[in-house]
């Protein structure tokens, strides 16, 4: 099992992937959309991904105690993370982008993170 190790920054994201131990490759990796995705596609489905232990800290700060919290999915919505759905009557709902309501300073951890 590989272990991919990220330290996110604002811009960048240092990463190096380790191997039995060893470190295999460095990179740093530009937090733009088409770079990230290249990136993600050089990974095994296996991959141990590990991000910064200050920026876990801090989202787990933002949660606070998770028991408040029934379902993944109202956890989700805390973070803003779900989508906003519209619906009226019978009518079938629509879904639209990203609700961005909640904890705007933890969802940014969480975007800058993945």
């Amino acid at each position: 099992m590989r272990i991919v190790g990220m330290d996110i920054h604002r811009s960048f994201a240092q990463a190096a992937i380790l191997e039995d131990g060893a470190i295999i490759r460095q990179l740093r990796v530009d937090l733009v959309h088409d770079r990230l995705i290249a990136f993600a596609k050089t990974l095994n489905q296996d991959d141990e991904v590990v991000i910064d232990e200050v920026v876990i800290e801090l989202i787990l700060a933002s949660i606070g105690d998770i028991a408040r919290f029934p379902s993944p999915d109202k956890l989700s919505s805390y973070f803003g993370l779900t989508s906003r759905v519209r619906q009226s009557g019978e009518q079938p709902a629509r879904h639209g982008q990203s609700s961005k309501q909640g904890n705007r300073d933890a969802r940014k951890l969480l975007v800058e993170a993945a």
